[in-house]
């Protein structure tokens, strides 16, 4: 060998291991990116708070979302005076709120007992305070005119609104207000007065005097929704804006940071609530892209909760794990790393409460806490290639 073709060769293996040092001292990364949760809203009788988030996914809007039918409306005619689009949220003798999320933006919706179900029909009052200007009731269920006209009186002043609606057996009322409620400022209070409290009931003939005997209030989850009996159908009610959570990641590591082909790899990261109203997190653990493990964390706003999972690797090489998009890498080497503690955990002991002690002291400002072994085992094999390609000059 030249002395030419000698020092490319050492030149190049020295750059090698280097390149190799650095990669492996890489610090772990870091993410403080949010991801913004769904706006909730905060019903609130006495006591008893109820958060929840608008069913709909903003592709109808809240009238094709409600469906009201009437032989004015639908040809063939039709006759039950009701609403069709909702009849999933519907129950005999029970009346219904929900915000819904249409392509108009926010709508409140009252719906009153079930289409085509097994009830004696009804009458409700409800005095409503506190709607936006902007805003106004585009469904009136039942705002018809033939035949004489609805029993239902739909009376509005400004932001206030007194509805009493009156229906017979297997039909459904109710009505939607849109416009105003897409920002935070407002508050909405209704006062109810169900069955012989409301303004007028009408029992001649038969089968409109039936009994409402519960009050729901509905929170959609993507393609489900759950449904929350209010304490009592005599108290007022407010609706409020409740804030947005919103997930922010961080501490993102791997333990050990090295590992043999088969050892234990212990993935973490913390998951905090930067919002400020309650929201519940999917957090997707990967390697090389794949999901590996999904976790479930609900957190108020403020709140954060440590999150590991484990995984093992069967060849040497350089791995990408990570947690929603943030990635970090782990590296296996074909002989085990010795820098497990007792039972494999890296120095890092369970206390009491199921969370961990590290008996190694705090990490370093630099982040590279957990490199120390590996960079001294690469430090060696830089100096042994050096001595090795001196020695061949």
């Amino acid at each position: 060998m030249d002395d030419s073709t000698s020092d490319i060769s050492r030149t190049a293996l020295v750059l090698l291991v280097c390149i190799a040092c650095v990669t492996a001292l890489a610090p772990p990364s870091t993410v403080g990116a949010p991801n913004d949760g769904e706006q909730t809203y905060v019903i609130t009788q006495g006591d008893q708070e109820i958060e929840i988030v608008p069913v709909g996914n903003g592709t109808q809007t809240v009238e094709e979302f409600y469906d009201y039918r009437t032989p004015e409306t639908h040809d063939p005619p039709d006759y039950l005076y009701s609403s069709y689009g909702t009849t999933e949220y519907q129950e005999d003798d029970t009346s219904v709120l929900m915000l819904y999320e249409g392509s108009d933006g926010l709508s409140l919706i009252l719906l009153h007992d079930k289409l085509e179900g097994d009830t004696r029909g009804g009458s409700i009052t409800m005095q409503i305070d506190g709607l936006p200007e902007e805003g106004e009731w585009v469904i009136e269920d039942d705002t018809y005119t033939d035949y004489g006209g609805p029993l239902d009186s739909f009376d509005h002043d400004g932001t206030s609104s007194r509805i009493t609606w009156i229906w017979s057996e297997g039909r459904s009322d109710g009505g939607a207000f849109n416009g105003g409620l897409d920002g935070e400022d407002w508050e909405i209070t209704i006062e109810p007065y169900f069955n012989e409290n409301a303004d007028y009931r009408y029992e001649d003939p038969v089968g409109y005097d039936g009994q409402v005997d519960d009050w729901k209030v509905i929170s959609g989850d993507g393609e489900s929704f759950t449904s929350t009996s209010l304490q009592s159908i005599d108290e007022p009610i407010t609706i409020t804006s409740g804030g947005t959570p919103e997930m922010s990641i961080s501490g993102l590591s791997t333990t050990p940071s090295s590992a043999g082909p088969g050892e234990t790899v212990e993935l973490r990261a913390d998951v905090a609530n930067a919002g400020d109203a309650s929201g519940t997190f999917d957090i997707e653990f990967t390697s090389a892209g794949e999901v590996i493990d999904t976790q479930s964390v609900t957190l108020d706003g403020g709140e954060s909760e440590h999150l590991a999972t484990e995984l093992t690797f069967d060849e040497p090489g350089r791995y990408d794990v990570g947690v929603n998009g943030s990635t970090t890498s782990v590296v296996v080497i074909e002989e085990p790393s010795e820098v497990s503690g007792e039972n494999g955990t890296s120095g890092n002991e369970t206390g009491e409460n199921g969370g961990e002690t590290d008996t190694q002291g705090p990490p370093s400002d630099d982040g590279l806490s957990g490199f120390g072994v590996l960079a001294a085992l690469l430090a060696l094999v830089a100096t042994l290639a050096i001595g090795w390609a001196r020695r061949t000059e």
